[in-house]
């Protein structure tokens, strides 16, 4: 009879060191999934950014070779 107490008290013990185990797996893969997200949003402003930064020198360089009436032309629109 004690042993059985005895086994089932481990049982027990297993089976919370198990959940905790789970828990804490499920928080370090919650954890770096929100990093991931942060990590992927900064991208995402990263590129719109640098598109953004390019457009404007295409533009300026568009500019600066066109012929100086259709540059004026352009700069009315």
């Amino acid at each position: 009879m004690l042993e059985k107490s005895r086994e089932a008290s481990r049982r027990i013990d297993m089976m919370i060191t198990e959940d905790d185990e789970l828990a804490v797996k499920r928080k370090e893969a919650a954890e770096k999934k929100t990093v991931k997200d942060r990590e992927s949003e900064r991208l995402d402003k990263l590129l719109e950014k640098c598109t953004e930064q390019h457009s404007q020198e295409a533009l300026h360089l568009l500019l600066n070779f066109l012929h100086p009436f259709w540059r004026l032309m352009l700069l009315l629109l």
